[in-house]
């Protein structure tokens, strides 16, 4: 996605923002059939537009005046929805395009609170991952959220397919799960409440473990990877890091973890 065209990226970043074309033109004074043809690479806007329009949706006006490689402003809190529920690439873009302007990106996949896990284990026995906060290496703040306030972002079912497209990336993730108080909770879902200082305090707190998930893997983890990927059809969420683990801390064969990971998912196995 670091590719996109100036018009490409303005299109992609409203969108995601939850902003209309309506919205970011009548910022620029400029009429709205005007924004829509430049997105569409179909007509060119002044600078002073550009970045008035850019101003509304927390891009950079170095970037946009080309003096910088990097697109979004520092020092809020920026954030975006999903684009669709459930996770499926498209979901995940923001996070990815930020990923392309990045070398190292902190991720933390927030939990809700456990008063109201217990209604959802009964329903679906996974934990209800319903946000992703990431840091990125120019402390710029992220907050990702469905568009609907009670969409899923069930993470617990698809977190290989996350980590399978990460390994890819050259930028660095860390990841880590947070559940949050009921008071971040409900911050977040109001949406407008929540600010950079409640998402902030979290990459901060003590008990936070982040674990880095595509850095150095050897032959024999990449190979486990996929296997292990292939067996599970990406039905379980932690076993890739519990599995690199122990293979890396307690010298654990590929063959072995193959074996158990054969006799948990097989039928009758009572897992």
């Amino acid at each position: 996605m670091h590719n996109l065209a100036l018009n490409e990226l303005f299109k992609f970043v409203r969108e995601s923002m939850g902003r209309t074309q309506v919205e970011v033109s009548s910022a620029a004074g400029i009429a709205q059939p005007s924004l829509q043809k430049y997105e569409k690479g179909q007509a060119s806007l002044s600078k002073e537009a550009l970045l008035k329009m850019g101003a509304t949706i927390c891009l950079d006006p170095e970037y946009i005046s080309g003096r910088s490689q990097y697109p979004f402003k520092s020092g809020g809190l920026i954030k975006m929805f999903a684009q669709q529920g459930g996770i499926f690439k498209s979901l995940l873009d923001p996070l990815y395009l930020v990923a392309d302007f990045s070398s190292k990106i902190d991720l933390i996949c927030l939990v809700a609170p456990a008063e109201m896990l217990s209604k959802i284990y009964r329903k679906i026995g996974l934990p209800w991952i319903f946000a992703l906060a990431f840091r990125d290496d120019r402390d710029s703040i992220f907050l990702i959220r469905g568009k609907k306030e009670k969409e899923l972002i069930n993470l617990a079912v698809s977190f290989p397919a996350l980590i399978f497209y990460i390994l890819k990336s050259k930028c660095v993730f860390s990841i880590a799960q947070k559940e949050v108080t009921q008071k971040l909770f409900d911050k977040i879902r109001n949406w407008d409440a929540v600010s950079r200082k409640d998402i902030a305090a979290l990459f901060t707190e003590g008990d936070m473990d982040f674990k880095e998930v595509n850095k150095d893997l050897t032959h024999s983890e990449a190979r486990q990877l996929i296997a292990q990927r292939n067996i599970l059809r990406d039905t379980l969420s932690e076993l890739d890091l519990i599995v690199i683990k122990a293979m890396r801390e307690e010298r654990v064969g590929h063959e072995a973890v193959l074996k158990f990971i054969n006799s948990k998912s097989s039928p009758g196995s009572g897992s």
